[in-house]
C-alpha cells in the first residue's frame, strides 16, 4: 500500500486560512480542472477545504473498495462513471439530490430518486493528431476509427489501457455495444496492429502526440486544450464514425463524517459556475442550459451505451481485453 501510494496518488489541498471542515476528495480530474475547481467552489464557501487525492479510474475505484469499512474519502468527485458504477456494487455512495439537477441533460445524472450520482461533465474519445509528424510521413489526416486501421498507420498510435483508465474502457465499451462484439473486437484487433504501446492515462497519449512522442494519441477530447493553448502541432479529431464517452461523475462515500459540506460540493456539481469550468477545458457542461454549438456536435457523436450494462460486464470485457492485447 506505501509503495502504491506514494507510486500514483498526489494530494492537491486548496483551502482557505479558516477552513472549518476539510473534505478528503478523491477524483481522476488533471490537475489544471482541480485548481478551477477548488477556487470556484471556495468562493462560495470558504468554510470547506478540499483535499484533492488525485490518480486514474481504476486505482481509485480499488481504493474506494478496499477503505469500505474504514473509509478516508468524503466525497468521488469527476471519477468516470463506468468507475463509480462498478464502485456502487460495493454499496460506498449515500444517494443525494442536489440543486440544480432538473437542469441537467438527461443522460447526465442518475435517475432513481433519490440519485446516488450525478455528472460533473462528460468528454469523448477523440484523436490527437500531430500534424508535424503526420505531414513529415505523408499521410492524410484520419477522420474516423475506420480510418486507424489503415496499414499507413502502423506503430503511430498510442492508446489508454482500458485495465486503468476510463477513457480506455469507456471507448471499448461504446464500440462493443454499437458495433457488436465480433465487429468490434475485430475493429479493436486492427486499431491494436497500429498501436506502439497502451498507457494508463487518459490523457497521456495527447500529451505524447503534442511532443512528438508519437502521431497519433487516442485520449479524452479534454486532453488536448493545455497544448493547442500552448501552441503544440496539434489537430483534434471527433472520429465520424462516433465517440466513446463518458461522464465524470460525482457521489458523498457512505460513512462520511462532513455529510453537509459533501453535498454542497455535489450542489455545485450542477451549478452554472461549474458548467463554465468545463467548458473551459472543452468538455461537455451537464446543464442543458450551458450547451454550445460545438458541445452540440461532441453529444450528437457519442455512441448509444448502456451503463448499467457496461458496468455488469466490466470484468468480462478486461479479462477478453487483456487476453487478446495485453501481450505489450
Amino acid at each position: 500500500m506505501r509503495l502504491f501510494l506514494a507510486a500514483c496518488l498526489f494530494f492537491l489541498t486548496m483551502s482557505t486560512a479558516h477552513a472549518a471542515t476539510e473534505l478528503v476528495v478523491y477524483t481522476d480530474l488533471e490537475p489544471e480542472g482541480l485548481q478551477k475547481y477548488a477556487q470556484a467552489f471556495n468562493a462560495k464557501h470558504p468554510d470547506i477545504a478540499l483535499k484533492w487525492v488525485r490518480n486514474s479510474a481504476g486505482p481509485i475505484m480499488a481504493r474506494l473498495v478496499a477503505e469500505k469499512d474504514a473509509p478516508k474519502a468524503d466525497v468521488a468527485f469527476g471519477l468516470v462513471l463506468a468507475a463509480l458504477l462498478t464502485a456502487e456494487k460495493h454499496d460506498l455512495f449515500i444517494p443525494y439530490t442536489p440543486k440544480g439537477r432538473e437542469d441537467l441533460e438527461p443522460t447526465m445524472y442518475d435517475h432513481r430518486t433519490p440519485p446516488v450520482w450525478v455528472g460533473v461533465n462528460a468528454w469523448g474519445s477523440a484523436f490527437c493528431v500531430n500534424t508535424k509528424e503526420l505531414e513529415k510521413k505523408g499521410l492524410p489526416m484520419p477522420t474516423s476509427w475506420a480510418d486507424l486501421t489503415d496499414p499507413r498507420y502502423k506503430g503511430l498510435l498510442v492508446s489508454p489501457n482500458p485495465a486503468a483508465s476510463g477513457t480506455g474502457l469507456s471507448a471499448v465499451d461504446a464500440l462493443l455495444q454499437s458495433q457488436g462484439e465480433e465487429a468490434a473486437w475485430g475493429l479493436m484487433e486492427k486499431l491494436d496492429a497500429n498501436t506502439k504501446m497502451y498507457v494508463p492515462s487518459g490523457c497521456k497519449p495527447c500529451q505524447m502526440a503534442a511532443v512528438g512522442e508519437t502521431t497519433i494519441g487516442i485520449a479524452s477530447h479534454v486532453c488536448a486544450k493545455t497544448y493547442i493553448e500552448k501552441k503544440a502541432p496539434l489537430h483534434l479529431v471527433y472520429p465520424s464514425d462516433g465517440l466513446g464517452w463518458d461522464i465524470e461523475a460525482v457521489a458523498i462515500v457512505k460513512g462520511t463524517k462532513n455529510l453537509e459540506a459533501a453535498q454542497k460540493l455535489v450542489d455545485f456539481a450542477t451549478s452554472p459556475e461549474a458548467a463554465h469550468i468545463a467548458k473551459e477545458f472543452y468538455a461537455v457542461p451537464v446543464r442543458k442550459d450551458m450547451q454550445t454549438p460545438e458541445t452540440a456536435k461532441i453529444i450528437k457523436l457519442f455512441l448509444p451505451v448502456d451503463r448499467e450494462k457496461a458496468a455488469a460486464n466490466r470484468d468480462t470485457t478486461l479479462n477478453e481485453w487483456r487476453e487478446r492485447f495485453e501481450k505489450r
